[in-house]
Formats: C-alpha cells, sequence, structure tokens
C-alpha cells in the first residue's frame, strides 16, 4: 500500500491533491486497491470518480479540479474558465465545464455541463493542474452567453493581461466562426470594432471612457500613443484617429501637485505646437459626468473642423 499512495501522491500532487479512479487505474492502482485507502482514510471518496489525497485543504480551486476529472474528456469553461485564468469580473462557481459527447458516466460534482462537438487540443490547455478552455476559447463561450458589455469587459481585460491577442483571435474565429457557433458573430463584431494595432484598456478608468463614447456617436479614440513631432511630446492617454485630438484624463488625487500641473502644461504645450488640440478632464468627471465630458470633446472637435 506504501508504493500505491507513493505513486498516488506523486500523480495528485500535480492535480491540486485530486484523481480521477480511472488515473489511478492507469498506474497500477486497481479498484480493490482504492477501496481500502479509502476506507484506511488515506484517500477521501468525492463523487463516484474522482478521489481526494487525505490531507488536502478544501477549496473552490479543488471542487474545480474534481467536477473536471468526473466529467473527463472535459474542459473548464465559460464564466469558470475566466476566473481560472484570473479575469477580472468572473467567479469559479458556478463550476462550468464542456464535455465531448463521447465521455460516459453521469458527471456529478459540476454545476452545469455543457456537452459540445469536441476539444480541439489547440483550444484547451492544461493550467494550474486543470484542462481548461484557451482564453481565446472561453471569451468565445461568454460571447454566446452573456450580455454583449460583459464580454468586451472580459476581451480587454484578458487582452490587457496579455492571455490573448488580435492575431490569437482572429485564429480562433477562422476555425470556429466557419461552422456557425454560437458567439462567433458577437466575438467577431469585438474583434472587428478594435481593429489592428489596438490597445486594451489597463484600468477601470479607461475603460469607463471607452465606454462612454459608444452611446454618445463619439469616434474611436486610440489610447496610449505616443505623439508629438520632430520632438517626442509624450504618450497620451487618448488620442482621435480622425483629427489632431488629445484627450488626457488627470486624477484629481495624483495631479493635483504644483510640480504636476508644471509638468502637464509643459507638456501640453509642446503637443499644441505640434498642431493638437489638448482637452483635458478630471477621473472624477468621467465617471460621474460623462454626458458633460462627451459635450466637451465634441465641442473640440467642432473647432478642429471649423479650422479645416
Amino acid at each position: 500500500m506504501k508504493e500505491h499512495m507513493r505513486r498516488i501522491l506523486s500523480l495528485t500532487s500535480t492535480q491540486g491533491g485530486a484523481a480521477s479512479r480511472g488515473q489511478l487505474r492507469s498506474i497500477g492502482v486497481e479498484g480493490r486497491a482504492i477501496r481500502r485507502l479509502v476506507s484506511a482514510g488515506d484517500l477521501i471518496a468525492k463523487g463516484p470518480e474522482v478521489v481526494i489525497a487525505a490531507g488536502t485543504p478544501p477549496s473552490s480551486e479543488l471542487d474545480v479540479i474534481a467536477a473536471s476529472l468526473d466529467a473527463a474528456p472535459s474542459a473548464v469553461t465559460h464564466t469558470t474558465a475566466a476566473a481560472w485564468w484570473g479575469v477580472a469580473g468572473f467567479n469559479l462557481r458556478p463550476i462550468q465545464i464542456a464535455r465531448e459527447h463521447r465521455g460516459l458516466g453521469r458527471p456529478s460534482l459540476a454545476d452545469r455541463i455543457h456537452v459540445v462537438r469536441s476539444l480541439p487540443e489547440a483550444w484547451t490547455t492544461v493550467h494550474r493542474g486543470v484542462r481548461v478552455a484557451r482564453p481565446e476559447l472561453a471569451v468565445l463561450h461568454l460571447c454566446g452567453t452573456i450580455d454583449l458589455g460583459r464580454a468586451a469587459r472580459a476581451l480587454d481585460n484578458a487582452w490587457a493581461m496579455r492571455l490573448l491577442s488580435g492575431r490569437s483571435l482572429v485564429a480562433l474565429l477562422a476555425e470556429y466562426g466557419e461552422h456557425g457557433r454560437n458567439g462567433t458573430a458577437i466575438l467577431r463584431q469585438l474583434v472587428d470594432e478594435r481593429g489592428p494595432g489596438y490597445t486594451p484598456p489597463t484600468t477601470n478608468l479607461e475603460s469607463r471612457f471607452r465606454d462612454l463614447l459608444a452611446p454618445e456617436c463619439l469616434p474611436r479614440m486610440r489610447m496610449q500613443v505616443d505623439s508629438g513631432g520632430e520632438r517626442w511630446s509624450g504618450r497620451v492617454d487618448f488620442r482621435a484617429e480622425d483629427l489632431p485630438l488629445v484627450v488626457e484624463v488627470q486624477s484629481e488625487r495624483y495631479h493635483s501637485s504644483l510640480s504636476d500641473r508644471e509638468a502637464d502644461a509643459r507638456r501640453t504645450a509642446a503637443l499644441e505646437a505640434d498642431g493638437f488640440v489638448v482637452l483635458e478632464v478630471t477621473d472624477t468627471a468621467v465617471w460621474q459626468d460623462g454626458r458633460g465630458v462627451a459635450d466637451k470633446i465634441r465641442a473640440a472637435r467642432r473647432l478642429l473642423l471649423s479650422r479645416r
């Protein structure tokens, strides 16, 4: 039994303390030995198909791993996959698992099983001890099951974390889009809206600013752009794609000192010398007076158009 436990612990150490009975049989631990170890308290049964090494502390992460093993061949997916990758705004529960048609038995540990035609190895991977949908596929699943705004934020957050890229999303759509799968139309729309060279927002403030442009029917603005003429003037927060308009979002808390104001004034003067109109708004205004910020952007655009 000691040799059995040595092999079992070697396996479970890579899977958060869990293993399926099928995995144990594959390393030479047969059903009778498994039952003895469970009776002795060395293993703890979690459902009919999964065991946990004694002493493994309970956690939501362990529950996800156990649910994935219970439904194998499978992959963690949808909101659970987003949370597993660390994308903000999602929780591990309810535990959602994608499973191929050929899976046998009736899994009991997941909150929801999504039966799929296939789980291509190219779009799944093992991350933190569990097979999980790659970020691109997880976002595709989200596009088919949650509202557009939340899916867009998930996409931007995953992009900012460098979990995916425009190129990897195009590759996913080239494979999945042909089959007209649920969510592909929305994901393609989000990718097309962002376009080549897209830089995702890295803060909630940037996301909020970008979100207020769309309902106000304002043209898209590029974010975090190096600007200046012969001499680099700095990286600006937002710059219009069609006009020499720059919008700087200043923190009332961190841009109120004399030195900050002087540095901002020097950079603004350099940008204006290069022909830009520089509009400064506060973070408070972006959060609390989005309509007012949009009106200021419109006024600046009218000024530039009149100069033409």
